[in-house]
């Protein structure tokens, strides 16, 4: 699957302003923001941060996934591997689906 996915590393950044708080999902390879999380109330919770990492962590969880995947792909088919992670591999192949705006 082909995607427009930003590309390099994100991380996230947090915007503390008197009358404005966020944290940003950023690309600096590309020099864009990917998201901004609001925060409710002005308020950075440990909650907020982590939804930010993992939004930040998406690109390479998705690499990750896929590289695993095509490691099972290539296992023959008599390897007992890849009958007990039938439902595994579902799981994924459904999440990559997501990732790619797919849905099932």
């Amino acid at each position: 699957m082909e995607t427009n996915i930003t590309k390099g590393d994100w991380s996230v950044n947090s915007i503390d302003l008197a009358d404005y708080k966020s944290l940003a999902v950023i690309s600096e390879k590309a020099q864009k923001v990917i998201c901004h999380c609001h925060l409710s109330d002005m308020k950075m919770s440990k909650e907020n941060m982590e939804n930010a990492q993992l939004i930040s962590a998406a690109p390479d969880l998705l690499s990750a996934l896929k590289n695993l995947m095509e490691g099972v792909e290539s296992l023959p088919p008599s390897t007992s591997i890849v009958c007990v992670l039938d439902k595994q591999y579902k799981d994924a192949e459904n999440a990559i689906k997501k990732a790619y705006g797919h849905h099932f």
